[in-house]
C-alpha cells in the first residue's frame, strides 16, 4: 500500500487493518472469465502514455505459425532479444515463397534507433528514484528479459542526465521570474545535507527556499575535495548559492539558517544588508540537549520534569514577539529562571518583569534558587552564544520546509548508497520538482465535508497522540514535462552541449587528493601477507608458573545457635536456650 508524508515522501508499507484496503479494486478483481469489459486503445503518439503488457514467449509464438504472406504453415523461426525487446524472424517454408518476415515488440524511440521499452525503462527508473540493479535483479527473478546495467548507464549519461538538467534549468528561470515580479525582497531559508551519515561525507548539497512563494530556489553541490575538511563543505556550497542567487537580481531582504559558526560570520561580514536570523528548531534542540545533559548528572534528576516546559516556552516568548525585537525575546525566556523557582512577579528584566499565565498556577515541583540543580540550569541557559541566539531567533519563517524536503531527497538519493557527482546532481533536481509540485496539495474530506484526520503515536512522544490532516496523492505531473524536454532535444546540439557543460563542472575524482599507492605495488603487499607465516617468538625473561595450592575439602562444620552455641539440628528441643524460653 503506497501512502505520503506531508511533504510529499513516498512511502511504502503494509496494510494494517482491513479498513486500510477498503474500497479498493485488485487486480484479481478483473481477472473473472465472465467479465465483459473492454477498453478500446486511442493510438497516442506519446509512447510513454501506451500501455504495455507482459507477453510470454510461447504465447506469443502462436502468432508466427503461418508465413504472414502466403499463409503457409509451420515457418522456420528465430527469436533475438534487445533488453525489453523481443524480435521474431520467420522464413516460410514454402519453396514458391521462402519470403522473410521481421516482427519487433517495440518501436524506435523517436528520432533515435534506440529500442522505446528500453530507454523507457530507463527514465521511469530515474525518475521514480529508483536503481538499476535492484529493477535488473527483479528482472531476472522474474525470467523477464531486461537491459544491462551497462547499458543503463549509457543512456542514463548520454540522455537522462543533460535532459533533466536542461529542464531544470528552463524551470528555474520561470521561479526567478516570479520573484523578480513581487518588486520586493524575498525570504530565504537554507540549510546543508551531506550524502552520508557521520564525518566521511562525499558530497554536501546547501539548499535555499524561498518562504515568500514557497518552493525550492536552488542547491549547489559540493564534492569532498574542493573543501579543506567535511564540515568545510557546508559553508562552501553556501556561498556558492549566495552568489548565484545574488548575481541572478533577487533581492534578498531576510536569511534564516541553523547556527553554522561560518556563515553566521559571512551574513555579518560580508552580507551585513541582508538581515539575518535563527531557525526556532536548531536553537530549541540545543537547550534540549543542554538540559536533558544536566538531568543525567547525580541529584540532577528534577530537571526532567522541566525539559519539555522550558522548549515550550522558548517557542512561546519567539512566537509571541511579532516585533522580532531581540531583547524582548531574551526577557521572556529569562522568566523561566525565575518561573521554576515559584516566582512569577517582580522579575529582573524590566522589559518583561511579571509572568503572562495568571495567577492560576499548577501544582508543580518547583526547585530551590540556592539548589545546585538550579545552578546549572542558570549556568547553562545564561552563556552568551546561547543568548545570542535566542536574540536572533526568527519570529516567522523556518527552515523546516527544507527539513521536509531532505527527506524527499532521501527517497530519490539515499544516504546509504553512493552516486557519482552528476548522478546526485541530477536525483536532488528531481526531488526538488517532485517537492515543489506536492507541497500545496489539498487535503482530503470526508463525507459530511469535514477535513480527514489521522492519529500517530511517534515513538519520540513516548505515547502521546500526533493528530495529522491527509493530503492528497502526490501529483508527477512533472514527470512528463521532463519527458517532453527530453523528446525536444534528444537530437539537439543543446543536449550534446549541456553534457560537455556537466562534465566541466564535475570536480575530479576523490583519489586525486591523495597520494595513491600504484596498483603493482598495492598487488606485490597483498602477495607478501598472504604467504607470510606467523612464527612463536618466545619471552626474553622465563616466566615463572605459579604453583597451586592443593584446595582443602574438609567436612562442612555443622551449623550452631548463637546463644547458647549447640547445634541447630533438634535446636527446638532444647530447653536451656534462651531463645526458646516462653517470654521469646
Amino acid at each position: 500500500m503506497e501512502s505520503t508524508d506531508d511533504d510529499g515522501t513516498i512511502t511504502e508499507e503494509e496494510p494494517m487493518t482491513e479498513e486500510d484496503t477498503e474500497g479498493e479494486t485488485t487486480e484479481t478483481d478483473t481477472d473473472c472469465e465472465n467479465d465483459q469489459r473492454s477498453k478500446v486503445y486511442i493510438k497516442d503518439d506519446n509512447l510513454r502514455h501506451e500501455p504495455k503488457h507482459i507477453v510470454f514467449l510461447s504465447q506469443l509464438l502462436l502468432l508466427f505459425q503461418f508465413c504472414h504472406f502466403c499463409k503457409s504453415g509451420n515457418p522456420l523461426t528465430e527469436t533475438r532479444e534487445v533488453g525489453t525487446m523481443v524480435e521474431v524472424r520467420t522464413t516460410c517454408s514454402n519453396t514458391k515463397c521462402r519470403k522473410d518476415y521481421t516482427w519487433k515488440s517495440q518501436p524506435n524511440f523517436p528520432g533515435t534507433r534506440i529500442a522505446a521499452g528500453n530507454l523507457l525503462l530507463c527514465f521511469g527508473i530515474l525518475l521514480a528514484g529508483g536503481f538499476a540493479s535492484k529493477v535488473v535483479q527483479v528482472f531476472r527473478h522474474m525470467g523477464l528479459s531486461c537491459i544491462t546495467l551497462t547499458t543503463f548507464f549509457h543512456h542514463q549519461q548520454s540522455i537522462l542526465f543533460p535532459s533533466v538538467y536542461i529542464h531544470w534549468k528552463k524551470y528555474q528561470q520561470t521561479l526567478f521570474e516570479k520573484l523578480k515580479a513581487l518588486g520586493r525582497g524575498v525570504v530565504i531559508a537554507g540549510d546543508g545535507r551531506h550524502d552520508s551519515m557521520g564525518h566521511s561525507a562525499k558530497c554536501c548539497a546547501y539548499t535555499l527556499f524561498c518562504c515568500t512563494l514557497p518552493f525550492i530556489l536552488h542547491f549547489t553541490l559540493v564534492q569532498r575535495n574542493e573543501a579543506r575538511s567535511s564540515t568545510a563543505m557546508e559553508y562552501m556550497a553556501f556561498n556558492k548559492c549566495m552568489t548565484f542567487i545574488l548575481g541572478s537580481g533577487i533581492a534578498i531582504a531576510s536569511f534564516i539558517s541553523d547556527r553554522h559558526t561560518s556563515i553566521t560570520k559571512h551574513m555579518r561580514e560580508k552580507l551585513g544588508h541582508i538581515k539575518h536570523y535563527f531557525d526556532l528548531w536548531h536553537i530549541k534542540k540545543k537547550i534540549h540537549k543542554v538540559l536533558l545533559k544536566i538531568s543525567k548528572e547525580s541529584k540532577c534528576e528534577a530537571v526532567v520534569d522541566w525539559i519539555k516546559p522550558c522548549t515550550n516556552h522558548f517557542y512561546w516568548s519567539v512566537t509571541t514577539t511579532i516585533t522580532g525585537s531581540g531583547k524582548g525575546i531574551w526577557a521572556k525566556f529569562r522568566s523561566y529562571l525565575s518561573h521554576i523557582i515559584n516566582k512569577h512577579e517582580n522579575l529582573d528584566d524590566p522589559l518583561f518583569n511579571k509572568c503572562a499565565h495568571g495567577r492560576d498556577i499548577p501544582q508543580r515541583k518547583w526547585l530551590q534558587k540556592d539548589s545546585i540543580v538550579y545552578e546549572k540550569i542558570e549556568k547553562a541557559l545564561i552563556k552568551p552564544r546561547l543568548i545570542a541566539a535566542i536574540e536572533k531567533a526568527s519570529t516567522e519563517d523556518q527552515t523546516s520546509c527544507l527539513e521536509g524536503f531532505h527527506s524527499v531527497v532521501n527517497h530519490f538519493a539515499p544516504k546509504t548508497i553512493g552516486f557519482s557527482y552528476v548522478g546526485m546532481l541530477c536525483r536532488h533536481i528531481i526531488a526538488a520538482l517532485h517537492f515543489n509540485s506536492n507541497l500545496h496539495r489539498d487535503l482530503k474530506t470526508i463525507s459530511d465535508g469535514s477535513e480527514q484526520v489521522v492519529v500517530v503515536f511517534p515513538k519520540f512522544k513516548n505515547g502521546e497522540a500526533t493528530v495529522r490532516n491527509v493530503k492528497l496523492r502526490p501529483s508527477f505531473e512533472y514527470v512528463e514535462d521532463v519527458y517532453q524536454t527530453m523528446i525536444s532535444n534528444i537530437n539537439s546540439d543543446k543536449l550534446k552541449d549541456t553534457i560537455q557543460e556537466l562534465k566541466n563542472m564535475t570536480p575530479s575524482p576523490m583519489n586525486t587528493m591523495l597520494q595513491k599507492e600504484s596498483k603493482k605495488d598495492a598487488i606485490e603487499k597483498h602477495q607478501r601477507r598472504k604467504t607470510m607465516t606467523v612464527d612463536d617468538v618466545p619471552s626474553t625473561t622465563p616466566e615463572t608458573t605459579p604453583v597451586a595450592e592443593p584446595r582443602q575439602t574438609g567436612a562442612r562444620r555443622n551449623p550452631c545457635c548463637s546463644a547458647c552455641k549447640k547445634p541447630m539440628k533438634g535446636h527446638k528441643n532444647v530447653l536451656d536456650c534462651p531463645k526458646n524460653s516462653p517470654s521469646n
